[in-house]
């Protein structure tokens, strides 16, 4: 449904990465990690961050400033931390399945952390502290069994979290 609004972060994405240079031979895991990265930009107001070098150009996504960690192309590490990120963390998101880190902290996110961060079941650390995520804590996180590290503090989140 995204994609039939014309005004949407995944229609902006989508028009961004077929516009650009040609995908031929590319793995489709590359073109997927441009795509999450585009929506995670545009639905983060990605033009208003503090440090945005590098995004959305024809540049291997791995030279993007906050895109870490990167073997063949694909980034196991995101570190956005204290940069202006602004909205809802997409799901589009957790569609980059490589991931291991996560710092968003020290942002102004909002809304809640989706339910489908259990997707990411190599997250090993998944900071996002000092931020306004509202809602539950997503009981999805207990089920991520190699997340040693996660910060949650100075957020408007409800309930409580799980002992296991």
């Amino acid at each position: 449904e995204g994609l039939n609004d014309l005004n949407s972060f995944q229609y902006k994405s989508y028009v961004w990465l077929v516009t650009r240079s040609s995908y031929v031979g590319v793995p489709d895991l590359i073109v997927s990690q441009k795509y999450a990265l585009a929506t995670l930009y545009f639905a983060l107001a990605g033009a208003g961050w503090d440090q945005n070098t590098g995004w959305l150009t024809d540049d291997d996504a791995c030279s993007w400033f906050g895109v870490e960690d990167c073997h063949s192309g694909i980034s196991s590490s995101l570190n956005l931390s204290e940069n202006n990120l602004v909205g809802e963390i997409p799901l589009e998101l957790m569609n980059m399945r490589t991931l291991k880190s996560i710092n968003f902290a020290g942002n102004s996110l909002y809304g809640v952390i989706p339910p489908e961060i259990g997707k990411l079941n190599l997250l090993e650390i998944f900071l996002l502290d000092n931020n306004v995520l509202s809602g539950p804590f997503p009981n999805e996180l207990v089920n991520i069994s190699t997340l040693k590290q996660l910060t949650l503090n100075s957020n408007e989140l409800k309930g409580t979290v799980p002992a296991d």
